[in-house]
């Protein structure tokens, strides 16, 4: 009866300690794949952030180019009205 009590204690013994390594196996896994994740929404991030600071950049060069062009025209409008008084 002794021995049978052993190896039943032994064998939970055993149990827990197999779980605990799947556990540890499943908590690293789970891990990795939300670092992988977490660094792949990360570079999207960057990605798309430099999008937008490329378009606005874009933009601001647009109406600089607008208001400078607006800016040229004025002044050939006021070149001509002084040269026609």
């Amino acid at each position: 009866m002794e021995e049978f009590v052993e190896a039943n204690k032994f064998s939970v013994q055993k149990q827990t300690n197999t779980s605990t390594i799947q556990y540890h196996s499943q908590a690293y896994y789970t891990s990795r794949k939300l670092t992988e994740i977490l660094v792949q929404e990360e570079s999207q991030e960057r990605i798309i952030i430099s999008i937008i600071k490329s378009i606005s950049l874009g933009i601001s060069a647009f109406f600089k180019e607008k208001k400078d062009r607006e800016n040229e025209n004025q002044k050939v409008e006021i070149a001509w009205i002084i040269y026609y008084y």
